[in-house]
């Protein structure tokens, strides 16, 4: 049988032969013409093939030796193929002219967005006309204490409550409970805020009267939006009282961790009360409409030309350049204009309860009533009965727990925490000896 190289080959001569026939012009290649044919035929008539067995393998055998040439190259034609892909991709993956151009306008104007997680984190007010996003980022600042404080305490004031603009939904707070977190009315408005402001006089009294490391405070915000809708619901003399408990929140709020968050839509004093003494202690942030209303700078302590170049400044703006939105702030008796960063409130978040926090002065006498404690104090009640004495001595008994002196008076809590203590104490070992004398102190 006949392999396909031998069928080629008789094939490739029998056509050389032919070739030099045609083009034949010299002795010499008349020689080649005939050698070539003759060896042709000779090695066809040994193997007897017809010539459309020669032509036949000639053409399979061409076939098979291309696609093994083809598997041998595939590998430096595929690699080229590749390169030339990356490198479209690369040209495909540079930043879009718009945002090159953002980037550009950004950097030309000044805009800056890293004040923001600074700002958040202070008492500050939020001046913003409907659908300029006054809000969207009172949630957010919602969210962000939630995020930040699981235990820290919130309380939302909104008289607007469930409330939309036109197309999107109604703001319910994340679904916190209305009564419990969330106040709509404005007589419980009012006792929320009276409520915080008797926290923070507790705090306050609470930090003169601790001695050594002081218990860090759990953070407490009030959010208050529509506060506008809210002090025009007020009488005058409740618009007073409402007045001066804010003044106290942002005078002495942040060194008892209390927050306060307005949200209005107007600065304006005849509007909300807030005169320009009390505007001026809060930081604030006027949204894109509000910044163009002069009547908003009034109160705040800017010069008229800054005033005027804030407002020309941010008239020529985009309402957004790549995610950010330009704003006015008044922070640090300073007036600029900055971009608000992207920011993203998660509708679909769910909030969980979290145990109850502990309570430092309890956590306080768990930690100093050790069984060494307990012996001394009680070997002392042994000690006083025999004496003839009465068995409890608070103020000695409470130098034993190690107790400052300052604090061993009856406004002190920890002071009747271990009292408690110790009256539990007496009852479980002197009660059935009928050793039920009054303390020898108070």
């Amino acid at each position: 049988m006949t392999s396909k190289p031998e069928k080629f080959i008789i094939g490739g001569l029998l056509t050389s032969g032919i070739g030099l026939f045609v083009f034949a012009n010299s002795a010499v290649q008349w020689s080649a013409c005939l050698a070539a044919w003759g060896t042709a035929e000779a090695m066809r008539s040994r193997r007897k093939l017809s010539y459309s067995e020669v032509v036949q393998g000639t053409l399979v055998y061409s076939q098979d030796v291309l696609g093994e040439v083809a598997e041998v190259v595939s590998p430096v034609t595929d690699a080229i193929e590749r390169q030339r892909v990356q490198l479209l991709t690369s040209a495909l993956k540079q930043m879009p002219m718009g945002d090159r151009i953002a980037e550009q306008f950004i950097n030309r104007t000044g805009l800056k967005s890293d004040w923001f997680d600074s700002f958040e984190s202070r008492p500050f007010v939020v001046c913003g006309e409907s659908g300029d996003g006054k809000t969207f980022l009172l949630k957010y600042r919602v969210q962000r204490f939630i995020q930040a404080y699981p235990d820290g305490e919130l309380l939302i004031c909104d008289i607007d409550y469930g409330s939309s603009h036109k197309g999107s939904e109604p703001n319910t707070w994340f679904g916190l409970p209305v009564g419990k977190v969330v106040q709509v009315e404005p007589e419980d408005i009012t006792a929320t805020i009276k409520y915080v402001a008797d926290e923070l006089e507790a705090r306050a009294k609470s930090s003169h009267q601790t001695e050594g490391d002081r218990p860090q405070k759990k953070p407490l915000l009030l959010v208050i939006d529509e506060w506008v809708s809210y002090y025009q619901s007020l009488s005058g003399k409740e618009q007073d009282e409402v007045i001066e408990l804010i003044r106290k929140f942002n005078v002495r709020g942040l060194k008892q961790n209390v927050h306060v968050v307005l949200g209005l839509h107007s600065l304006a004093v005849g509007e909300t009360g807030l005169d320009k003494a009390l505007i001026r202690k809060f930081d604030v942030l006027m949204l894109r409409r509000a910044a163009q209303e002069p009547d908003n700078y009034m109160n705040i302590g800017a010069t008229s030309d800054r005033v005027s170049a804030a407002i020309d400044r941010i008239r020529g703006l985009p309402k957004v350049i790549k995610g950010l939105r330009p704003c006015v702030v008044y922070a640090d008796k300073e007036l600029s204009v900055k971009a608000l960063p992207h920011l993203e409130v998660n509708e679909a978040i769910e909030l969980v309860a979290t145990p109850e926090p502990i309570d430092p002065d309890q956590q306080w006498l768990d930690e100093i009533w050790t069984p060494e404690t307990e012996g001394k104090i009680l070997a002392r009640m042994a000690e006083r009965t025999v004496q003839g004495k009465a068995a409890i001595a608070y103020q000695e008994f409470a130098g034993l727990a190690g107790l400052a002196k300052k604090l061993r008076t009856n406004d002190s809590r920890r002071y009747q925490l271990l009292k408690n203590r110790i009256d539990d104490l007496h009852a479980r070992n002197f009660s059935q000896s009928g050793n039920r004398e009054q303390p020898a102190d108070d």
